[in-house]
C-alpha cells in the first residue's frame, strides 16, 4: 500500500526477532525483496529505532545493511525544545500552568533530562507521558476540589505537578566482564 510513498517502520529493530520463526523475519525478507526490485524505485522505506538495536538488526544481513546506507542520528530535543512541547501541548486542550506549577515542572524537566539514560529517553514521548499523568492528578483533584469556574478548572497547579518516573535500564542477566 506504500507503493508511491513511504513505508515508516518505527522501532524496526523488533524485526530482529531471536526465534527463528519470529514473523519480523519474513518482513525483512520482504523488505530485502522490495528494495532490490527496480521497478519498485517510487518507494521510500524508512527504518526508525534507537542505534545500537538498529545496527544489530541492519548486521543480521549483509543484503539488508546495503540496502540502507543512509543513516541519521537524531540528539535529544534541549530543555527549551521540551518545555516548547509541552507549552505546545497544553495549548492545544486550553491548559495553562499557574506560575509555580511552570517552575516546578521546568525544574522537574530539567532534572530529569540531566539524569536521562540515553538508551531509554524518549524525548517527546517523554513529555507527553508526563503530561498525561499530570492531566489525571489535575482531574483528580478537580474531583475532590471543584473549580470555581471555567478559567480555574483549565489551571494546572503545583499540586498537579507529580513527580517524574524516569524510565530504568533493563537489568541484564550474565556475568561482567
Amino acid at each position: 500500500m506504500a507503493q508511491g510513498g513511504v513505508l515508516m517502520i518505527d522501532e524496526a529493530y523488533l524485526l530482529n526477532g531471536k526465534n527463528e520463526n519470529d514473523p519480523g523475519k519474513i518482513i525483512v525478507q520482504l523488505l530485502m525483496n522490495l528494495l532490490a526490485d527496480e521497478s519498485q524505485r517510487d518507494i521510500a522505506v524508512v527504518l526508525c529505532g534507537y542505534k545500537e538495536p538498529m545496527n544489530e538488526l541492519l548486521e543480521t544481513n549483509p543484503g539488508l545493511l546495503s540496502r540502507f546506507p543512509n543513516k541519521f542520528e537524531f540528539a535529544d530535543f534541549s530543555v527549551d525544545e521540551l518545555l516548547e512541547i509541552t507549552s505546545r501541548r497544553i495549548e492545544e486542550y486550553s491548559y495553562r500552568f499557574t506560575v509555580k506549577a511552570w517552575q516546578k515542572y521546568t525544574d522537574m524537566i530539567a532534572l530529569a533530562f540531566s539524569a536521562r539514560d540515553t538508551e531509554t529517553w524518549g524525548n517527546a514521548r517523554f513529555i507527553a507521558n508526563q503530561l498525561e499523568r499530570i492531566y489525571l492528578q489535575h482531574a483528580t483533584r478537580c474531583v475532590k476540589q471543584p473549580p470555581k469556574n471555567h478559567n480555574d478548572l483549565l489551571l494546572i497547579t503545583p499540586e498537579d505537578i507529580v513527580p517524574i518516573e524516569m524510565p530504568r535500564r533493563k537489568n541484564r542477566i550474565g556475568f561482567g566482564v
